[in-house]
């Protein structure tokens, strides 16, 4: 997906192949975050990791919205 096409609150389904290993799965959008020196952003999931935080993606590991 593209960056301009994800919202805050958005239901995102995960592609199958991604490279975390957790399948086909959904993701709600909670914040959509820059990174310093990248073109790309972070879209910050709704799901804690194991590190206490929440989980955070490229736009490109996701097929489309659920």
């Amino acid at each position: 997906m593209r960056a301009s096409d994800i919202q805050v609150g958005d239901v995102l389904r995960l592609k199958r192949d991604n490279v975390y290993g957790l399948g086909d799965m959904t993701r709600t959008v909670r914040e959509i975050r820059e990174k310093r020196g990248y073109k790309s952003v972070w879209i910050i999931s709704d799901q804690p990791n194991g590190a206490g935080d929440f989980e955070a993606f490229k736009p490109s590991d996701f097929s489309g919205h659920a």
